[in-house]
């Protein structure tokens, strides 16, 4: 592993072995060492919200559950602040939900994805090729007001 608190983002990946401290087997297997348990993982997975892409859709995104223990989906990872090239700009894309009022009708509500259209626009684009249309990224598919529930996931 690379010293604590060194930056090596931009060195070149060849080069980043020969920072290593310890090889990559002995890292594996200490992180096998944490590992949980599959029936905790599974019961995390049986209530994971996941966002579901219709190319068909127009940049809306619909809400699904208990989706990772039965298929295919990509988990995305970002950075939060985007880089000096890249635009900060958001509200392309929106996630489509169901919502019931009072008297029992329910209409379909939008709520715009406070995630930089570049980061969505990257995630639509591997979707398609890879023929898929299911994926997670944490800011929102976890419930970003409940800290008790934000830890659990």
């Amino acid at each position: 592993m690379a010293t604590v608190g060194e930056d090596d983002r931009h060195k070149m990946l060849k080069n980043l072995l020969n920072l290593r401290q310890s090889s990559i087997v002995s890292e594996l297997l200490a992180i096998e060492q944490h590992a949980e348990p599959v029936g905790k993982a599974h019961k995390w997975a049986r209530d994971l919200l996941c966002l579901r892409y219709r190319a068909s859709s127009d940049h809306c995104f619909r809400k699904t559950y208990n989706f990772a223990l039965e298929h295919d989906f990509v988990a995305v990872s970002w950075t939060r602040q985007p880089s000096a090239r890249e635009s900060s700009e958001s509200g392309k894309y929106f996630v489509e939900h169901p919502h019931e009022y009072r008297r029992g009708k329910t209409v379909m509500q939008r709520n715009l994805l406070d995630i930089r259209n570049s980061v969505l626009d990257r995630v639509v684009s591997y979707l398609e090729a890879r023929n898929m249309d299911t994926f997670w990224i944490d800011k929102a598919c976890i419930n970003q007001t409940n800290a008790k529930r934000k830890r659990k996931r």
